[in-house]
């Protein structure tokens, strides 16, 4: 069988299996998602979540590790927060999909009157457009 060039590469496969064992976490998923609306501190999440503050330095460092979270420190305290990645977005919102919740913003977006019509497409037609765009 011959690979046709939109196909993936072995590699990618690879890349998303470990995203994946990241988040087949339920605590790093809860972290993920929690930071994918908002930045916080360790101590901060900790109290959010009710974890230790140990346990979610050791599952922030495997998050951030993963290329998951981005971290920035001021002064002694290190925020964190969803990476700016498509992969990232895509993966916030499967989540959601999955868990059938959204996020305000993106709810938000989707209940926007549409800015223009484009001739020939009904109203339903162009959410169906925005939500995929």
């Amino acid at each position: 069988m011959t690979k046709h060039t939109n196909e993936p590469k072995d590699g990618d496969f690879i890349t998303l299996s470990e995203i994946f064992k990241l988040l087949a976490d339920p605590t790093r998923l809860q972290i993920f998602w929690t930071l994918c609306h908002t930045e916080a501190c360790g101590i901060t999440l900790a109290s959010m979540l009710g974890i230790s503050a140990p346990a979610i330095c050791h599952h922030l460092k495997l998050l951030k590790d993963g290329g998951i979270l981005t971290s920035r420190r001021e002064g002694k305290e290190v925020f964190y927060t969803a990476a700016n990645t498509e992969a990232v977005a895509a993966l916030h919102h499967a989540v959601e999909d999955m868990m059938q919740v959204s996020c305000p913003e993106r709810r938000k977006a989707l209940c926007e009157p549409l800015a223009a019509e484009e001739p020939g497409l009904t109203r339903q037609e162009q959410v169906i457009r925005r939500v995929h765009d």
